[in-house]
């Protein structure tokens, strides 16, 4: 009979207190590397001009860049997604407060 290691789990948490935390994401407990190159970081910039030139028009929300990191999958909980751009609507922040 062989042993087989298990992998440990890593908490939307200890995503966090990594050092670099921000160059990944977590995926079911197991952390996945953000692969952002030049192109996907200038077509984030195009998106988030063209956005908050709008958002400053009409403040129906945020747009936020690559930094934001999103908890959001009932279904699963290790999961914690960081897009290249993202809308939050206003009201989803206690006291709007980000």
């Amino acid at each position: 009979m062989s042993a087989v290691a298990e992998k440990s789990l890593l908490s939307p948490e200890d995503l966090l207190s990594l050092p670099d935390e921000k160059n990944f994401e977590l995926i079911e407990g197991e952390l996945l590397e953000r692969n952002m190159g030049v192109l996907s970081s200038w077509v984030a910039i195009q998106l988030l001009k063209v956005l908050g030139e709008y958002g400053d028009k009409e403040p129906l929300g945020w747009f936020l860049g690559s930094d934001a990191g999103y908890q959001c999958f009932p279904h699963s909980p290790r999961t914690v997604r960081k897009p290249d751009v993202s809308f939050v609507r206003r009201g989803r922040f206690p006291d709007e407060q980000l």
